[in-house]
């Protein structure tokens, strides 16, 4: 695997895969389109079923399915990009849209100076994508990626600020996608019994996450909102086994914008989980 650093992103190669084209089911579950709208890449499909006890159709540039009984389906390779606009003719106000680009990619969240993968794809047999950061209202390149063989490429960036990247081929551009920088917060907790006590920012709140070695994740145990010094407590009702950490987010089970370091609930002491537990810590 290559690696090219340029200016603040890392782009990274993609290992080969086996697949290709990919199939996007739309369903009529009655007088309405679910999803109304879909993107794809050009060679994909999509597939319209009828769960309605209604019969439906639809009708697009160039593709006409014909009456669509009750659990019946129509499928439509779309090749060109661009809106692809359809309707059921039966009940016209049945519409929707499927959004051919020539590239997809996804954004994601991380903390200023840290790195987030942005997973795309592209049309199998596309020879490379170049990553661009929009910069007002221009595009800055960031580097050039070699997808897989099914289309599938990763880029590795590493913004100081909230940013938008979109992937381009000589085809076209995908739409664009936003990595959310969020600022670091300081975090600490101290442990009294099975009082949990926080310090962080005022107004956030902080939720207790106990480690579930059953399920490998994270579950919540219970949450405060800090007060105007940042300061809140928790109670710990369970068993003073195992451990915990204290996520910090803007509402409770909102996004985690910051997480203490983990520790032993019965003694407070930091603690960090074997390697094979260590990658299923999301949840």
């Amino acid at each position: 695997m290559k690696r090219l650093i340029l200016g603040a992103a890392a782009i990274l190669a993609a290992a080969p895969a086996a697949a290709s084209a990919e199939t996007t089911t739309i369903s009529m579950p009655g007088k309405s389109f679910s999803p109304a709208r879909v993107t794809i890449l050009p060679g994909d499909a999509v597939l319209f079923r009828n769960g309605d006890l209604t019969a439906h159709d639809v009708k697009g540039g160039g593709f006409e399915s014909g009456p669509l009984a009750s659990s019946s389906f129509f499928t439509h390779e779309f090749d060109s990009v661009g809106p692809q606009p359809f309707v059921c003719t039966i009940h016209p106000f049945m519409a929707g849209e499927v959004d051919v680009v020539a590239a997809t990619l996804a954004g994601g969240s991380a903390f200023a100076g840290e790195t987030v993968s942005l997973a795309g794809r592209v049309p199998a047999g596309t020879p490379g994508v170049a990553i661009e950061r929009q910069a007002g209202a221009a595009w800055a390149p960031m580097g050039d990626v070699v997808p897989g063989a099914d289309g599938s490429f990763t880029a590795r960036v590493r913004p100081e600020a909230t940013s938008v990247y979109r992937a381009r081929t000589a085809w076209g551009e995908s739409p664009g996608a936003t990595v959310t920088v969020a600022e670091r917060i300081d975090v600490r907790v101290k442990l009294s019994g099975h009082m949990v006590r926080v310090s962080a920012r005022p107004g956030l709140i902080a939720t207790l996450q106990v480690y579930s070695r059953e399920r490998f994740m994270w579950r919540a145990a219970g949450h405060v909102r800090l007060d105007s010094r940042g300061r809140g407590s928790l109670m710990h009702h369970g068993a003073r086994v195992g451990r915990a950490r204290v996520a910090i987010s803007r509402k409770p089970g909102g996004p985690v914008l910051a997480t203490g370091a983990a520790f032993r609930l019965r003694d407070g002491k930091p603690s960090r989980l074997p390697e094979s537990h260590a990658h299923h810590e999301m949840g």
